[in-house]
């Protein structure tokens, strides 16, 4: 772990943050630092509201969920992977992360009704998205065969750039 990441803020005053901040603001950053300064204040400022509201976790985990929602521009949502739990074999049980056939099933209804907002508005996409969206307004026909788009498209760009599928 890298020394930035072994220090987190935790003010408890609003003088204390106002003055934490501006230390970071006020050094000399590189293109580096300026990102580690960055987030160091955006830690400061949530441990800074979080012991003031008291907030719990799970408040915690919360509020950091719909922050990156928001900073992302999702408006479907989001869901996060922790990959160090993968280090740990109890983490690899079937069921434990979803598979995107489940991840589809489980948000059809929000996904449908984004993806005929984007029809809507006519929104200009390749071929295979309009028929992905197209795919998802109407819920989602079950089987993988009535999915539009079988083939990876990762897959398919790593062929046109010449290496292997």
């Amino acid at each position: 772990m890298g020394e930035r990441e072994t220090c987190i803020p935790t003010p408890e005053t609003d003088a204390e943050l106002v003055a934490y901040i501006q230390s970071l603001v006020e050094s000399e950053h590189d293109c580096g630092s300026a990102c580690s300064a960055a987030s160091t204040a955006l830690l400061a400022a949530f441990a800074y509201v979080g012991h003031a509201l008291r907030l719990t976790g799970a408040q915690r985990l919360v509020v950091t969920q719909e922050l990156i929602r928001r900073l992302l521009g999702a408006r479907v949502g989001i869901r996060f992977v922790i990959l160090d739990e993968l280090l740990y074999p109890e983490s690899l049980t079937p069921g434990r992360l979803p598979t995107l056939r489940e991840l589809l099933l489980v948000h059809r209804d929000v996904l449908a009704r984004e993806a005929k907002r984007l029809l809507a508005e006519g929104k200009t996409a390749d071929p295979k998205v309009r028929a992905h969206w197209e795919w998802l307004a109407k819920g989602q026909p079950e089987g993988e065969e009535a999915m539009p788009h079988p083939i990876c498209y990762d897959c398919e760009y790593r062929k046109r750039q010449g290496g292997a599928g």
